[in-house]
């Protein structure tokens, strides 16, 4: 049985015949699907056809996802070729949106807008 089958028998078992607005769902189970969804994400699946495999609706695995999505998160620093002065930032965010040629101060300044 793959994850996806297995995470959607676990969401079946708390949803048990309850209409979608009944059911309360664990906060390990949301994560789990928001885990779930982001691996989707980033291997470019939609989030329709997300939502469709686990059996829940869309609008509830867009607000679970959004709502974990303002989280810090740890980061790696990588210098490219073993990097120079000159380098530009580049940031990719787990969404995939990539943004390049910014420099330093620029980045910040991007980055505290979308906070």
């Amino acid at each position: 049985m793959g994850s996806v089958s297995r995470l959607r028998a676990v969401i079946r078992r708390h949803q048990s015949g309850r209409s979608h607005r009944a059911v309360r769902y664990s906060s390990d189970l949301q994560q789990r699907v928001v885990d779930f969804v982001r691996a989707g994400r980033s291997r470019g699946e939609s989030y329709q056809s997300l939502a469709s495999d686990l059996g829940l609706p869309l609008n509830t695995v867009r607000r679970w996802t959004a709502r974990r999505s303002g989280q810090f998160e740890r980061v790696r620093i990588v210098e490219k070729n073993g990097g120079t002065a000159e380098d530009r930032p580049v940031l990719i965010t787990r969404s995939g949106h990539r943004v390049e040629g910014l420099s330093p101060s620029s980045l910040a300044v991007l980055l505290e807008r979308l906070s």
